[in-house]
């Protein structure tokens, strides 16, 4: 069995809670990705709605579109960063579902071992 094959399930769940299928997040010529500050740990902010993107985008950086299944994936590989924050609700930057990497690749590998047992 695949990796992607066996992630499917556990990443179905967390895509099921979004309300999108793809995201912007703000690109550094770089290259490397606008993060924020939560407490003492920086999350990569994606946006559903480009105008909220836009209001926190700094000069010299670029919006990218990413399939929300596709910024699960490259989440997981981010050393640097906790996890992603999803701004779903159009205008509320203050709420957002927060999907901790760490913790999704532990819920993959639980579910590998669950399943190869």
């Amino acid at each position: 069995m695949d990796i992607e094959a066996l992630a499917k399930p556990i990443l179905d769940q967390v895509l099921a809670s979004l309300a999108a299928d793809q995201y912007y997040l703000i690109a550094y010529p770089d290259p490397s990705w606008l993060t924020v500050q939560v407490g003492s740990q920086a999350w990569l902010p994606a946006f559903r709605d480009p105008l909220d993107a836009q209001q926190v985008q700094p000069p010299g950086t670029e919006l990218v579109l990413v399939p929300a299944r596709e910024l699960l994936w490259r989440g997981m590989g981010l050393k640097q960063t906790q996890g992603i924050i999803f701004y779903d609700r159009p205008g509320d930057r203050q709420w957002g579902k927060q999907v901790d990497c760490q913790r999704l690749k532990r819920a993959i590998q639980a579910h590998f071992w669950n399943t190869t047992a």
